[in-house]
């Protein structure tokens, strides 16, 4: 063959609008009673169902286990993805109740929306036929940009008056839970032969831009106005889960690879997340007897990979044996980070941890997943006349503004305000991102140089504010009360690494020298 090109794109996408919204309005000479509820539910789902089975969207570009020979022309593998959820989530309602005697008004809002995007995006190599694999130049690529934006919001307005007593209770309450759980993958992998570009470089290169971005906001007002008594309660509660986790990994592994020119890995994972989440309550009671009530709380977590400890580690060889429930954290390569709990029987004797299949469902249970950027070499023989580069970057942000507020008034002869608004803000970041050449397969590992660099950016800006006001005002008396609080915790807990190790033939390094390099530049 003059050449090879292999492309595969997915360009999946969601685009969902649920508008929600009520009225009601009592009248009467006794007694009027209005009464308003409206709830709007979304749920979409890219790459699994909702009982939460079902595998990834996959977007691969492939060689498996084949012979190829391109005398004069390059082997190319490009897979790109691109999924996309767009969501509008709302709900309103406004009820009336107006008497001569008794006015009564209730109204509630609620929305739920739930967004995943599960995507695996491969170009690689997988395994040869008898004679290896041969182009003038091999590149394989694989990038993804998944991105969820969502609005959820709910409004509910209560008004009720009477000329004897007026009672109004209003309630809103927005609910968001959006989730990227990606792998992106450039790899060669299994290559007994040998894989060689005879004219220029191979290149490895796997990218992933993945973002969430979410507003979640309630409201209530509630005014309740009679003659001897007014009464008026609202409340407005909203709540934002957004995490992702994705996986990006340019490698070698359990491979021969040769270049005419050089070779270079490449993993780039940035990831972002921008939320607001806000609830705000006014409430206005007046009467004789003139109460108020206002709850304001909001609520939100926000979690770029996960950092959960073990009981073991994949490395290790269990002289007692290894008992349903333990959980194991894989130590190295595509998966290192993630955390499996065995389900199934208990094993006596000694159990070796790193010849499990992690991936058989019988036995393990995914737990935990990490998050981040590795470019490496494993158990791999490497030759280029050029330089070797091993390059892992990530980049992960988390920006969050968490508001809660609340404003009551009560007049009357006697005036009566409670009111309490509540922010809480969780915010999480736990990324592996290394660059190693870890194992020469049996073979050499001989290139002009080596460098390895691993490098994390990784921010946290996060504004949490909570405030309450209430205001009495009373001819005989008059009391309010209010209470705010705002709790936030941020926490920074990646690994970054760059090393050479397990070099048991050996490591040349024919013009330049080896570096290896990590650093970290976190920052809340």
């Amino acid at each position: 063959a003059t050449g090879v090109s292999l492309t595969a794109t997915n360009d999946a996408g969601i685009t969902a609008t649920v508008i929600s919204l009520a009225a009601a309005i009592g009248a009467s000479g006794t007694a009027g009673v209005g009464v308003a509820i409206g709830v709007s539910v979304a749920r979409n789902l890219i790459g699994s169902t909702p009982d939460g089975g079902g595998g990834p969207a996959e977007t691969q570009a492939y060689v498996q286990d084949s012979d190829v020979t391109a005398q004069a022309g390059d082997l190319t593998a490009t897979a790109t993805g691109r999924q996309t959820i767009s969501a509008i989530v709302l709900a309103g309602t406004a009820a009336v109740g107006a008497s001569g005697g008794v006015g009564i008004a209730a109204a509630g809002s609620g929305t739920w929306t739930e967004n995943k995007i599960a995507a695996k995006v491969g170009a690689f190599v997988d395994g040869d036929g008898a004679t290896g694999i041969s182009a003038d130049a091999i590149a394989l690529s694989a990038s993804d940009n998944s991105s969820i934006g969502v609005i959820t919001a709910a409004v509910a307005l209560a008004f009720a008056f009477g000329a004897n007593v007026g009672g109004a209770i209003a309630v809103g309450v927005a609910l968001a839970h959006n989730e990227v759980a990606n792998e992106v993958e450039a790899a060669i992998r299994d290559v007994a032969q040998q894989i060689e570009a005879t004219d220029g470089a191979i290149t490895l290169d796997a990218t992933e831009t993945a973002g969430i971005r979410s507003i979640a906001a309630a409201a209530a007002i509630a005014v309740g106005a009679g003659f001897y008594a007014g009464l008026a309660i609202a409340g407005a509660g909203a709540e934002a889960s957004n995490a992702i986790y994705t996986k990006v990994n340019a490698y070698f592994d359990a491979s021969d690879v040769k270049a005419h020119t050089t070779v270079s890995l490449s993993a780039t994972d940035t990831s972002t997340i921008l939320a607001i989440v806000a609830a705000v309550s006014v409430s206005v009671g007046i009467g004789a007897a003139g109460v108020g009530v206002g709850i304001g709380a909001a609520l939100a977590h926000n979690t770029i990979g996960n950092a959960t400890e073990a009981d073991h580690s994949s490395i290790e060889t269990l002289s007692g044996g290894l008992e349903n429930g333990k959980t194991v954290r894989i130590a190295s390569g595509p998966d290192q980070g993630d955390v499996y709990r065995y389900v199934g029987t208990t094993l006596a004797g000694s159990v070796d941890l790193r010849t499990q299949h992690y991936a058989d469902e019988d036995l393990w249970e995914l737990v935990d997943r990490a998050s981040g950027a590795q470019a490496f070499s494993r158990d791999s023989a490497v030759e280029a006349i050029g330089a070797m580069t091993a390059t892992a970057t990530a980049t992960q942000t988390i920006k969050a503004l968490t508001l809660a507020g609340t404003a009551v008034v009560s007049a009357g002869g006697v005036g009566i305000s409670l009111g309490g608004a509540g922010a809480s803000t969780v915010n999480e970041i736990a990324a592996v991102v290394g660059a190693d050449d870890d194992g020469d397969g049996g073979g050499d590992v001989d290139v002009a140089s080596l460098a390895l660099s691993a490098t994390d950016t990784s921010t946290i800006d996060t504004l949490t504010a909570a405030v309450a006001v209430a205001f009495s005002f009373g001819g005989f008396g008059a009391a309010s009360v209010a209470i705010a609080v705002g709790l936030a915790r941020n926490t920074i807990e990646n690994d970054v690494e760059a090393y050479v190790a397990r070099a048991d033939s050996s490591l040349i390094a024919q013009t330049g020298g080896v570096s290896a390099t990590a650093t970290e530049a976190a920052t809340i």
